[in-house]
């Protein structure tokens, strides 16, 4: 009884038909001492090697190789008639994963430098309201506008200063335990917003101190 298993169509002059390792030889073979199996081995032809790609950001500049080459693609025959299958489907998924998740951060930056405006914008700004009653006896005794708004401007921007070195002191030990080393890296993005949190809460401290003894002179 004869079984059809499938179709062989010809491509290039030899007649090459790819089949499992198991097959044509051996598995178990090759998993011997290579001292002991080498003889065995003479007498078989391999036309199929397993490798690894040891700079996977070169994966690319790979695929333009062999497509250079002439090496033979799923539904092209080239003039090299071996086909080359990379296994980077879970690289590709992991790259795209990551480009999405850039794209989303892109995207949430402008929000993100406005809550820190608004942030440090109206914590200052709070922080100096609550203060109100000792900002009118400075003017009721007779201190000048000028003396109050540098008096309490100034305390504002240590508390601001020592607040965020305190912070980023505290990311970079947390940082630092994380990746076993003595201190962890900050970023230039967490500067800018730590810098823009700085600036702005500056920006309120003045508008607020400058509106509470204004009223407080009246």
């Amino acid at each position: 009884d004869l079984v059809v298993v499938g179709a062989f169509e010809k491509q290039g002059l030899k007649d090459a038909i790819y089949a499992p390792l198991g097959a044509y030889i051996d598995a178990e073979l090759l998993a011997g001492e290579p001292s002991e199996v080498r003889e065995q081995l003479f007498g078989f032809k391999f036309q199929s090697a397993v490798f690894t790609v040891a700079d996977a950001e070169r994966l690319e500049e790979f695929r333009e190789y062999l497509f250079d080459a002439g090496y033979s693609e799923v539904r092209g025959i080239g003039p090299v008639r071996f086909f080359v299958v990379m296994e980077d489907r879970i690289f590709n998924n992991t790259v795209n994963t990551l480009k999405q998740q850039i794209r989303y951060i892109n995207v949430l930056y402008p929000f993100l430098y406005l809550m820190v405006m608004v942030i440090g914008v109206v914590v200052s700004y709070l922080l100096v309201v609550i203060r109100r009653s000792e900002i009118a006896i400075m003017r009721g005794l007779g201190a000048r506008r000028g003396r109050v708004f540098l008096t309490f401007f100034f305390e504002q921007a240590v508390l601001c200063v020592v607040g965020c070195v305190i912070g980023l002191a505290g990311w970079a030990a947390v940082m630092g335990v994380q990746t076993g080393m003595l201190v962890g890296s900050v970023s230039v993005l967490q500067l800018w917003l730590v810098g823009g949190f700085v600036l702005f809460f500056f920006i309120g401290s003045a508008v607020a101190v400058s509106k509470v003894g204004r009223k407080a002179g009246e």
